[in-house]
């Protein structure tokens, strides 16, 4: 029998499993239109796409050893955990589908400071790890979007998809504001090759699950971005997300009982 005809009461239940793993994994993004074979930042090369590029090619520089040691989208060791990711996106998509609503992006930040300022604000104020509420202004059009288990492109199928999995966030924790948190760790700005770094740690308790896993990650984000010219402001072009623990790791916390 196909997934749409389960009672309703089922449905919600098999799609909380599901989100889950959404929720932690992927904050809100979704392999939709996921770009295959794409390895981290230092070895990113810009495609030939039929959409506006920036004119600003993608970062090219050694990793550092420190940054050796972090999950990132290209390591192979995280194949299995992308696969999970696929598969739950399907289930949760057939399950509750959302119409997306056209949400209008701000202007993008006048200076790089600003920008950083403004994802400032996602952590400490939008709680964007879990809510996926960022200020879209900052973001380009087809800014590209990579962590340990996903890659793709456009800030349309980012809204789309934060859209879909809002009604399952509150579905799994019990209260939203006291159940999860994205704890801003640090910020610096890289005005000279052009990047906010920040380092965060997203923390949440899914209580309305049975064994209330606990989720506990650090992890970093770069920000990429590109701007100043006669057009005005700055946006990300690339959101590049790597973690301090291997993504198939950090997908046992989803299994692990919680106290």
């Amino acid at each position: 029998m196909a997934l749409r005809c389960w009672p309703s009461y089922l449905r919600l239940h098999v799609a909380s499993v599901a989100a889950l793993a959404l929720f932690f994994i992927s904050h809100a993004f979704a392999f939709s239109r996921e770009i295959p074979g794409r390895a981290s930042s230092p070895q990113l090369t810009r495609r030939i796409i039929p959409v506006r590029v920036p004119a600003r090619p993608f970062p090219a520089r050694l990793p550092s050893d420190e940054e050796d040691k972090l999950s990132s989208y290209g390591d192979s060791s995280g194949s299995t955990a992308r696969g999970i990711v696929s598969s739950l996106t399907a289930i949760y998509t057939s399950l509750l589908p959302a119409a997306p609503q056209s949400i209008p992006a701000g202007p993008a930040p006048s200076t790089p400071s600003d920008l950083m300022r403004s994802i400032k604000d996602d952590y400490v104020l939008r709680n964007y790890l879990w809510t996926g509420d960022v200020e879209l202004g900052c973001f380009a059009e087809n800014c590209i979007f990579t962590d340990p288990t996903l890659s793709f492109e456009g800030r349309d199928t980012f809204v789309s998809n934060v859209q879909k999995i809002q009604p399952a966030l509150k579905l799994l924790m019990a209260d939203t504001k006291r159940d999860c948190d994205s704890i801003l760790l640090d910020i610096s700005l890289n005005d000279k090759e052009g990047y906010v770094e920040t380092r965060w740690n997203m923390v949440g308790t899914f209580a309305n699950v049975p064994w209330r896993p606990k989720i506990d990650v650090i992890g970093r984000t770069k920000f990429w971005y590109e701007g100043g010219d006669k057009e005005g402001g700055y946006q990300i072009y690339l959101y590049d997300e790597k973690w301090e623990v291997g993504a198939a790791v950090a997908l046992l916390q989803l299994i692990t009982p919680g106290s």
